[in-house]
């Protein structure tokens, strides 16, 4: 039973970063269908780089045989999600204009133009946490995982069903 959550997670993994790095492609060659997917609006360059920083330490979370530079950069990129979007939440906890979500390409709809609705920011934060802590303190790290994966199936329920406060602002 263990093997095959093994083997789901690295392909869950493989696939978002796959689905990212295609993101970020199209976000820097302007490629609508690589922005856009099969949705009405872009996926956020943000929620892209977040996806690609944390697939790829989930990624290495689950090498065998992990050397202390493959840890530090597990920690430095769940750790770099971690850090852009707790900075996202702190915009929405208190109201102010940090300027982060216009540090990347971003397009000019909605209230906040390139910041990540709030769910979506808790999730890839709590997500960061999740990948920094686990080795060490495994019971924390599975259930903040599972608020994490909540998250994502009220977003999708949302989008699914079309009620945009699921997964809006």
């Amino acid at each position: 039973m263990a093997r095959s959550f093994e083997i789901c997670s690295f392909w869950a993994a493989s696939l978002a970063l796959i689905l990212g790095l295609a993101t970020l492609v199209g976000w820097l060659f302007d490629l609508h269908a690589l922005k856009y997917g099969m949705s009405q609006g872009p996926m956020r360059s943000w929620a892209a780089l977040s996806l690609l920083f944390l697939s790829s330490a989930l990624l290495l979370t689950q090498m065998k045989q992990r050397t202390s530079v493959q840890d530090g950069v597990r920690i430095a990129l769940a750790g770099s999600a971690l850090l852009i979007n707790a900075m996202m939440l702190m915009e929405y906890l208190f109201l102010a204009d940090l300027g982060v979500d216009r540090l990347l390409p971003y397009e000019m709809n909605g209230r906040f133009p390139g910041r990540l609705p709030l769910n979506t920011a808790l999730s890839f934060a709590l997500f960061g946490v999740v990948i920094i802590i686990f080795p060490k303190f495994t019971r924390l790290a599975k259930n903040l995982a599972i608020i994490s994966g909540l998250l994502s199936v009220v977003a999708s329920l949302g989008y699914l069903l079309k009620v945009p406060e699921l997964y809006g602002y």
